[in-house]
């Protein structure tokens, strides 16, 4: 009789084990994955590349493009959305000039990028150069008051603080017009020279463009990008 007990319990027991694996679900053994797709902001990033146009007036050598481009690394550094190149508008822009900043302008380049044309304004001597730029309904010479017309419909001014008048001799780059090269909304470009320690440049664009203004370090550089 205990040996008849014994065994119809352990065929209950079987019939629930069986019950428990046809509830279970079946699985194929894949993991569950999931797929991130990067934001704008994380998959895009800001060209900091550099095209050559106009040369200082003196025969000494000046850094090559392909320098040019690697020592402007730093500027792409930050990742931008992908809809704009950058983050800017068409307000005035400024930055200051350290303390010891005696700068002079050597060589003057423009070219342009993904959505952008760029002017690059570079010096040679101690310090960080600082800027005011901001569009204007006119621009004229300092110290003479004559008008400067760089081209384009829209005339974006430049001032670079921190400059000072060249040596004899040394490198520099011509007053007047310089015709830019490789752009798209950039039409002119007008060097007013340096005057009481701001250097003077004088944007022609193609309409009222947002942009932005910043510097680089060895050479010391003003980066004016407008976008297109």
């Amino acid at each position: 009789m205990r040996r008849s007990i014994t065994a119809i319990a352990a065929a209950a027991t079987g019939l629930v084990l069986l019950a428990g694996c046809a509830a279970e679900p079946e699985s194929d053994g894949a993991p569950a994955s999931s797929s991130a797709t990067p934001s704008a902001s994380e998959s895009a990033t800001d060209p900091g590349d550099e095209s050559s146009s106009a040369a200082p007036s003196s025969g000494d050598a000046q850094p090559s493009d392909t320098a040019a481009a690697s020592s402007s690394a730093d500027a792409s550094a930050s990742p931008e959305p992908s809809e704009a190149p950058f983050a800017a508008d068409t307000s005035p822009d400024t930055g200051t000039a350290s303390a010891d900043a005696s700068l002079v302008l050597t060589s003057v380049r423009t070219g342009t990028q993904d959505g952008f044309d760029r002017v690059v304004l570079e010096f040679s001597g101690p310090g960080a150069p600082g800027w005011e730029a901001q569009y204007t309904d006119a621009a004229s010479r300092q110290g003479q008051g004559d008008p400067i017309d760089p081209g384009g419909n829209a005339i974006l001014d430049i001032r670079v603080n921190g400059s000072a008048i060249p040596e004899p001799g040394a490198a520099t780059v011509p007053a007047g017009q310089i015709s830019p090269a490789g752009t798209s909304v950039i039409k002119g470009v007008f060097n007013d020279g340096t005057f009481e320690g701001v250097t003077h440049v004088v944007l022609g664009v193609d309409g009222k463009k947002p942009f932005r203004v910043f510097s680089l370090a060895n050479p010391p550089r003003v980066v004016i990008d407008v976008q297109h």
